[in-house]
C-alpha cells in the first residue's frame, strides 16, 4: 500500500500522528488551518475518514475524533484511519452554522467538492475534499442538531440511486453502526426537490462511488457524553465491518429503525412551540400524534403539530419562536 500524501505529509505504515494543515488565509497573511489525525496500520486494508464540525455549532464529531484517535494503536489497525475534528474553522471560531468570514455566508456542507478558484468557502471545501474525502474508501459525516435541534439519526445515500452498490455499502456501514440509532436515506428526490443538497460532503463523496453515512448525534450547543459514545461505539462497528478492526460488534438491545421515508410537520403559523411529552428525541408515535401547539401571544393556540405518520422522531426543536415553514420535528415513519 502506497503511503497516503495528506497536505504534502506521508504517513507510512504503523504511524500514528497529528498535524495542522493550512486551507486559506487571513486578510493579514495569518494561516488558518484544520486539525488532521492520522493513524496508519501495520497491515494493509481500507481507508475510512471521519469529518467533524462542517457546521461550526456541532461538537459532538469533534470530541469523537479526538477520542477515538487517542483510543487507537496501529499494531491493532488494517488500513488507515484519517479524521479532521475542525472541517470548519471561521465558523468553529464563532460558534455559528455558517462561515461568518464568508461573503456569501455559504454553508460549507453545500457546496462540496468545491471550486480552487471560486470564494473562499469553495477553496476551503476543494482542498479538504481533494487532499482527503475524495479519494478515501469510506466516510462517516459526522453532524448534529446545532444550536436549535437535538438529533440522533444516520443518513444514507448523499442522493444517489437507491439501487446502486454505492448506496447499498452505505446501508450496510448503518447496520454495523448499530446501537438503536435510527437510519434514513437522502433519496435522489429529495436532492432534486432541494438542488442546494447536491453539494453536500455526502452526495460529492457517493459521486465518487464513496459509501457515506452522516452520523447526526445530539445538538442544542453542547458536548452530550452519549452521544459522543453513540459515535465511537459506531464508528467501531463499522471498522470491525470493514475489516479495519478485529473483535465483536458492540451492540445495544435498542431497536434500529430503518425509515424509507422521513418529514418535517412545517406550521403554515407563528408563534410559541410548546411541545408535548411525547415529543422526545427518539420516541415512537403514531399517526396524527399531537407533538407540538403553536401559541400567539394571547395564549391562544393557533396550530396544531401532529405527526404525519407512525413514526421515530429524529429530531426534536429546541429554539421556541417558530415562523411560517420552519422545522419542527424531524419524523422518521415506521411499520
Amino acid at each position: 500500500m502506497t503511503a497516503p500524501n495528506l497536505f504534502g505529509k506521508k504517513v507510512t505504515a504503523g504511524q500514528k500522528t497529528k498535524f495542522r494543515a493550512p486551507i486559506a488565509e487571513l486578510p493579514d497573511g495569518t494561516p488558518v488551518t484544520v486539525p488532521v489525525v492520522v493513524v496508519r496500520g501495520v497491515e494493509d486494508g481500507p481507508t475510512l475518514a471521519l469529518s467533524g464540525a462542517i457546521h461550526g455549532d456541532e461538537y459532538n464529531g469533534v470530541a469523537a475524533i479526538s477520542r477515538l484517535f487517542q483510543q487507537l494503536e496501529p499494531r491493532d489497525l488494517h488500513g488507515t484511519l484519517i479524521g479532521v475534528p475542525v472541517m470548519n474553522p471561521f465558523a468553529y471560531y464563532a460558534e455559528r452554522r455558517l462561515n461568518i468570514f464568508d461573503y456569501e455566508l455559504q454553508n460549507l456542507n453545500r457546496i462540496f467538492p468545491g471550486d480552487p478558484r471560486g470564494d473562499l468557502g469553495q477553496i476551503m471545501a476543494h482542498r479538504l475534499f481533494t487532499e482527503i474525502f475524495g479519494s478515501t474508501d469510506y466516510v462517516i459525516d459526522y453532524h448534529e442538531g446545532g444550536r436549535d435541534f437535538m438529533a440522533r439519526y444516520l443518513i444514507v445515500g448523499g442522493g444517489l440511486e437507491e439501487d446502486g452498490q454505492t448506496f447499498e455499502r452505505g446501508r450496510e456501514m448503518a447496520r454495523w453502526f448499530g446501537h438503536g440509532v435510527p437510519t434514513v436515506p437522502t433519496r435522489r428526490l429529495h436532492v432534486e426537490r432541494r438542488p442546494g443538497y447536491s453539494g453536500t460532503l455526502s452526495g460529492a463523496t457517493g459521486r465518487q462511488g464513496i459509501s457515506t453515512i452522516a452520523a447526526e448525534l445530539g445538538g442544542a450547543g453542547r458536548v452530550w457524553e452519549e452521544h459522543v459514545a453513540d459515535a465511537i461505539g459506531g464508528t467501531r462497528n463499522v471498522m470491525i465491518g470493514l475489516g479495519m478492526l478485529s473483535g465483536e460488534m458492540l451492540r445495544t438491545q435498542e431497536q434500529q429503525y430503518f425509515c424509507e421515508t422521513h418529514e418535517w410537520p412545517r406550521p403554515t403559523r407563528s408563534g410559541l412551540l410548546v411541545p408535548t411529552p411525547v415529543a422526545e428525541l427518539n420516541a415512537v408515535v403514531d399517526e396524527g400524534e399531537l407533538l407540538a401547539n403553536i401559541v400567539d401571544p394571547f395564549g391562544e393556540v393557533v396550530e396544531e403539530i401532529r405527526a404525519p405518520f407512525r413514526s421515530v422522531i429524529l429530531d426534536t426543536r429546541h429554539s421556541a419562536v417558530v415562523y411560517p415553514g420552519d422545522w419542527t420535528y424531524h419524523c422518521g415513519k415506521i411499520d
